[in-house]
């Protein structure tokens, strides 16, 4: 009589549990990073650069409303409508559905921007699996960019940065799958990432360099084509909204390198960068230090490649500001991943290693993120301001949403800040005159409310309508004002 042979247990995976861990790590920093993210965008209505407003909501309330405050960029047309056309659509959806508050609208599309942000994570772990990292190093690498303090201080903020990061890594990820066809979705989604944020034709140059050197002659020759039809759809539109092709180009071009309008808001030194993320993010850039050279000997040495470029070319620009490198830094994540990989292959066991520190890393991060200052943001570099990089001016902008309740509403002066550092029409949405100011307009100017420290109230009869820290909207009673003309 033949007995059954009982089967023999199959070895333990050893990389099983960490893998679930990953796993586990992966959804709750994601989890961690939305909820962060959500609650500043309900909570913090300051800018951190006026672009934010005067290059998206408030030309996008101009096309909607008809009324708002034109900066020089669309006075010259330097700027394409996309990023401002989507934002535009919203605000129209948004009104068709009843919501007229700003405090309300403002505040769902800056929290769509921060979901886009929390997203642009997922968007890390696709770029680091399609470049060979395994899954526990690409869920570090993601969690990292999910509680990154710098990543959440600007995730809510409506910035053509923000808005190109997700098609960008999204068409990386697909690059980095290395098929006819994922090419050429790639390189269609880096154009959107150009059209969004044109200092990111970087990384197509860059990537057109890749597959040159690789004599990767058909994908060349297909990239390529999708690049020009991109530039050409990119020119239509040009021409359809400013009237000549390519206007936005040109004329950016010829403020900023032949007139070199940016001078105006400051120059800084090629390091000028490397001080800012040792300020803002010092323990993980010292990861990255460690972790991104690596990457050169992986299959991501093209995306390597072109985020270095990305970097030295922004170097190179006088003037400089922390959020014109934000796409490059969800890229040095996934990079750290696959060079976490490549370290793993001369020291075995380092990978499991580094992506606990990781994660001790990220967790501290997100821990500190609200003691982020001006200087470690570099809005002062040249002086230590230790004041907190959070809600600048939003006083200042929340008073101006509660202005819009104001039955008797002729007009608003702002004192003591221009009106492209405030949410000027975009919170206002009154077709009302709206005023910094300036002494030698103070008295011919039409204003019917006054938004002012209560300190510098001065001797004006007001009744105060509205408080925010010490901030007051007031009533100035006895002024005359006439109503702006429709």
């Amino acid at each position: 009589m033949n007995l059954p042979v009982a089967a023999e247990a199959a070895p333990p995976d050893p990389d099983r549990l960490p893998q679930q861990v990953a796993l586990v790590w992966l959804v709750t920093s994601l989890l961690v990073g939305l909820v962060v993210r959500t609650v500043l965008a309900l909570t913090d209505d300051g800018l951190y650069w006026p672009d934010e407003i005067h290059q998206s909501l408030e030309p996008a309330h101009r096309l909607v409303f008809g009324y708002g405050l034109v900066t020089w960029e669309f006075e010259r047309g330097a700027r394409n409508w996309v990023f401002p056309g989507i934002l535009a659509g919203l605000l129209k959806f948004l009104d068709a559905v009843g919501v007229a508050d700003p405090a309300i609208y403002v505040r769902v599309l800056k929290v769509l921007m921060a979901w886009l942000g929390s997203a642009t994570a997922l968007g890390v772990y696709a770029v680091a699996r399609t470049h060979g990292a395994t899954r526990i190093s690409a869920s570090a690498a993601a969690g990292l960019w999910s509680l990154l303090a710098p990543a959440i201080y600007f995730a809510p903020r409506m910035l053509g940065e923000n808005a190109s990061l997700l098609p960008l890594l999204l068409g990386w990820a697909l690059l980095g799958r290395g098929t006819r066809h994922n090419g050429v979705w790639g390189a269609a989604l880096l154009v959107v990432a150009v059209v969004l944020r044109p200092h990111n034709v970087v990384f197509c140059v860059v990537w057109l360099l890749v597959l040159a050197a690789r004599r990767q002659g058909p994908l060349l020759a297909r990239t390529v084509g999708v690049f020009v039809l991109g530039a050409l759809a990119l020119g239509l539109l040009d021409r359809l909204t400013w009237g000549s092709w390519f206007q936005s180009v040109v004329e950016y071009l010829r403020a900023n390198v032949t007139q070199d309008v940016a001078a105006q808001w400051g120059s800084r030194d090629a390091f000028h960068y490397v001080r800012v993320l040792g300020r803002c993010m010092v323990l993980p850039l010292a990861v990255l230090l460690w972790t991104v050279p690596a990457a050169f000997a992986t299959r991501a040495r093209g995306l390597l490649l072109a985020t270095l470029a990305f970097l030295v070319v922004h170097a190179w620009v006088p003037h400089k500001e922390l959020r014109f490198i934000l796409p490059a830094l969800p890229l040095l994540c996934a990079l750290c991943a696959v060079g976490l990989e490549r370290w793993d292959g001369v020291v075995p066991g380092v990978r499991n290693t580094v992506a606990g520190m990781l994660v001790v890393v990220a967790l501290a991060s997100v821990a500190g993120h609200k003691r982020l200052t001006k200087h470690d943001l570099g809005l002062e570099d040249h002086v230590v301001d230790t004041t907190s990089a959070y809600d600048l001016g939003g006083p200042i902008n929340r008073l101006l949403m509660k202005a819009w309740r104001e039955p008797d509403l002729c007009g608003v002066m702002v004192t003591k800040i221009f009106l492209v550092g405030t949410g000027a029409y975009s919170h206002l949405h009154r077709n009302v005159w709206l005023h910094e100011a300036r002494p030698e307009t103070f008295e011919a100017a039409q204003f019917s409310h006054i938004i002012v420290e209560e300190e510098n109230l001065g001797t004006e009869r007001v009744d105060v309508r509205a408080r925010d820290g010490r901030w007051l909207l007031a009533r100035v009673l006895d002024r005359p004002c006439t109503p702006k003309s429709p």
